[in-house]
């Protein structure tokens, strides 16, 4: 689960002024899978994360507040951009964009969430994300190339958030169809937006 650049578990950073970039591996890793022991609160500010292969950005079980903060040009088999899997996130003045997600070279069906992943985490913890005045574009993926939202307890609620020119290549390994080249929404997630 770890991050080749910055791991961070049971902690609660503030982190300001910082480049994350050419990492294997992964750019940074928020928590860990296993929810029951994690309570980690990260505050980024004015942070750059780019070029990063095995994703960017991961938080897991954890809270955290994301300002002035650009994703992009990262790559993964799994989410490239943001990966969100339980906590209460706060993303303002983001831009998550030319982020690929490919898996073994093909667009495969595990390959959703090109910009962000969002589910609910292990041990029945919730995803709830407020997002204002964020940019997801040029991102790539198999499915919900932009935003990839599914879980029975994940709330997002969206305040001028652009979701523009990102591209869903479907599956070239199973044949099957994947949908949604801006956003793609399973399960019983719950989506509210304005200004969008």
């Amino acid at each position: 689960v770890g991050g080749a650049g910055i791991y961070i578990t049971n902690s609660n950073p503030i982190i300001n002024h910082m480049t994350i970039i050419n990492n294997d591996r992964g750019g940074m890793t928020i928590g860990d899978g296993w929810c029951e022991n994690e309570n980690s609160n990260i505050v980024m500010n004015d942070v750059l994360i780019e070029n990063n292969t095995w994703g960017s950005i991961k938080i897991i079980c954890s809270n955290a507040i994301l300002t002035n903060v650009i994703i992009n040009n990262n790559a993964s088999e799994w989410t490239p951009g943001l990966i969100v899997s339980g906590g209460q996130i706060s993303l303002n003045d983001v831009s998550i964009t030319n982020n690929t997600n490919v898996m073994n070279g093909y667009w495969g069906w595990t390959s959703n969430g090109g910009g962000i992943s969002i589910s609910d985490g292990a041990y029945g913890v919730g995803s709830y994300v407020e997002m204002s005045n964020v940019l997801i574009s040029g991102n790539q993926a198999g499915g919900g190339a932009g935003m990839s939202i599914g879980g029975s307890d994940v709330v997002v609620n969206m305040d001028d958030v652009t979701i523009s020119n990102n591209i869903a290549h479907g599956d070239d390994i199973g044949g099957q169809t994947h949908s949604g080249g801006g956003m793609k929404i399973d399960d019983r997630s719950i989506v509210n937006g304005k200004n969008l």
